[in-house]
C-alpha cells in the first residue's frame, strides 16, 4: 500500500461516524494513486462494482447524475 493511500485511510478512520468510514472502505478497495484516474473522489465516483453493499452511498460530487 502507498503512503499516500495509508495517510488517507488514517484521516478517514480517525474522523470516526458513518461518512468517514464509508469513505475509508472506498477509499481501501478502489484508490491508486499511482495508477488511478484522478483523485480518490474520482476514482471513487467511477466505481464500477454496482454490487457492492457501498456502491449507491459512495462519495460523489454533488454535479454527479449517477444516483
Amino acid at each position: 500500500m502507498t503512503d499516500k493511500r495509508q495517510i488517507l485511510l488514517a484521516r478517514y478512520a480517525k474522523k470516526g461516524g458513518l461518512r468517514a468510514r464509508i469513505d475509508a472502505k472506498c477509499i481501501e478497495c478502489i484508490y491508486d494513486p499511482l495508477g488511478g484516474g484522478g483523485n480518490w473522489r474520482q476514482q471513487v465516483e467511477a466505481c464500477t462494482a454496482p454490487d457492492c453493499p457501498l456502491y449507491p452511498v459512495r462519495p460523489i460530487s454533488s454535479g454527479s447524475q449517477d444516483r
